[in-house]
């Protein structure tokens, strides 16, 4: 998510944008069984992008409200990479179990609401805790992923090493983008994010975000289309 202000830190942000696009893409090359699963839960993330950013416009946070390809590409990335690596990672899959198999059009429509009412149910709890509590647009959609992500794997406790695994994963990769196209290309800016709130001159609401969106997104498509994973 771009928390930034100036020109030179939304440059940074683009760079960090394409190096998650290029996992992405390396994901989509190398693991065709999760490619369905890759482009919609992308798609998802680019059409929370634009209501993010508004909620981010419209809170104070100093963001404009405008989606720039930035935003999309990093919206669009991080929501697919997320969805994905766990299964890329430990060579899993996940298929719908023998005997569950309905209509495929009912099928399509029954998972492709269930995944629209967890979307809408995590903008709403961003919005909700944002002005309930006075946060950030970013502490709050973190909030609200936390919530969306436990609501899962309370209810399917064999998603919670894709939740766990997701969540680590997306932390650790925000973070090196980050390291290697924000703290490397613009040193005399990252000596200014110094001190509480950084860690290692990364956002410390940056690697919660990031860590909180992808356990709620890691196991959402596989939750929302009730799949179990093949042993």
């Amino acid at each position: 998510m771009k928390v930034y202000n100036g020109r030179v830190l939304m440059t940074a942000f683009l760079y960090v944008s394409l190096a998650l696009f290029a996992v992405w893409a390396v994901l989509f090359l190398c693991w065709r069984p999760a490619r369905r699963e890759q482009v919609i839960m992308s798609l998802v993330g680019l059409a929370l992008a634009p209501a993010i950013l508004f909620l981010a416009g419209n809170g104070g946070q100093g963001v404009s409200a405008v989606i720039g390809v930035e935003d999309a590409v990093f919206a669009f990335s991080f929501f697919g990479v997320a969805a994905v690596c766990y299964e890329v990672l430990f060579g899993r899959h996940f298929a719908v179990p023998r005997g569950a198999r309905g209509t495929p059009a009912r099928s399509a429509v029954a998972w492709g609401v269930r995944l629209l009412l967890a979307v809408s149910a995590w903008v709403a709890a961003s919005v909700a805790l944002q002005f309930a509590f006075e946060i950030s647009i970013v502490r709050a959609m973190a909030a609200a992923a936390l919530l969306v992500g436990v609501y899962v794997v309370a209810d399917r406790k064999d998603l919670l090493g894709n939740a766990l695994a997701s969540g680590f994963f997306m932390a650790g990769l925000v973070f090196l983008c980050e390291q290697l196209f924000f703290l490397r290309l613009y040193p005399a800016e990252a000596a200014l994010r110094a001190g509480t709130g950084f860690i290692a001159g990364v956002s410390t609401d940056t690697l919660l975000w990031a860590a909180v969106a992808g356990f709620a997104v890691g196991p959402l498509y596989e939750y929302v289309r009730s799949l179990k994973a093949n042993r």
